[in-house]
């Protein structure tokens, strides 16, 4: 064996023109690195708002396909689009929405209580 790591072995590589699968091995890996820091989610232009909690994709293809599996044809509208979001945001929009969708079926069941007054609730809740 050699005492080299693995970079200095494709590097050493490289510069002796030996073009082999090391090289394509690492740019692969940085690639998924570089996907794992975004997600894909549904922003909807005419509401201006983030829309589908369960659709957070690595790729816009599978954002795509599961908006077409959860709403039809109605995903080709022009309202819908498939927005890239890094990872750390998209789980706070995650949060939020659901955070909203609680808020909203609370309220449908208590209509006498005011919106904000559930949303202090929801929020108190979620901290204890």
């Amino acid at each position: 064996m050699s005492d080299l790591d693995q970079e200095e072995l494709i590097a050493t590589r490289k510069l002796n023109g030996l073009d082999d699968n090391l090289y394509k091995e690492e740019s692969n890996t940085e690639k998924n690195i570089k996907i794992a820091e975004y997600r894909y989610m549904i922003w909807n232009d005419v509401k201006k708002e983030y829309q589908f909690p369960r659709i957070c994709e690595t790729t816009e293809k599978g954002a795509n396909t599961c908006l077409f599996n959860l709403i039809g044809n109605d995903a080709r509208k022009y309202r819908f689009k498939v927005v890239r979001v890094k990872k750390e945001k998209a789980k706070v929009i995650i949060q939020e929405l659901k955070r909203q969708a609680k808020i909203s079926r609370l309220h449908r069941e208590l209509p006498n209580i005011d919106y904000g007054t559930l949303h202090d609730l929801v929020i108190k809740n979620e901290r204890n």
